[in-house]
């Protein structure tokens, strides 16, 4: 089984694309079971970054009957060890450039959730000058 997996691994990936809808489901169904369940919890805005972090706007109700918007983060391992276990050190510049230009990083994906980031950074900074 081990040896069938890793070729299926190895020689037919999945990618990222396919796997995008669930990898919110399970970062949404994390972040709702890491608040407690609360039974309002709505997701507002959410996005993956670098294909592992998974940027999460929501809200919900404490405890105290408030309604509360918070911004989180959580990484998702969801890769085997095949994605990282190639390195490529044969890189011609021009494919270097290219990945800089349109490797994962710079998603649309991976910009949703540098947004929520640095909405993130906003909040807090305005907390600390209250």
């Amino acid at each position: 089984m081990t040896l069938y997996m890793s070729y299926i691994n190895h020689f037919h990936p999945i990618s990222f694309e396919r796997a995008l809808p669930l990898l919110k489901r399970m970062g949404e169904f994390r972040t709702w079971a890491g608040l407690g369940y609360p039974e309002d919890f709505k997701v507002i805005d959410d996005a993956m970054a670098a294909e592992e972090w998974y940027w999460c706007k929501y809200q919900y109700t404490n405890s105290n009957g408030i309604v509360v918007t918070e911004i989180s983060s959580i990484r998702l391992r969801w890769k085997p060890w095949e994605y990282y276990y190639e390195l490529q050190d044969d890189w011609t510049e021009d494919e270097i450039l290219d990945y800089l230009e349109n490797g994962s990083l710079n998603s649309k994906e991976t910009d949703k959730a540098f947004k929520l980031r640095r909405e993130l950074l906003e909040l807090q900074r305005n907390k600390r000058s209250v």
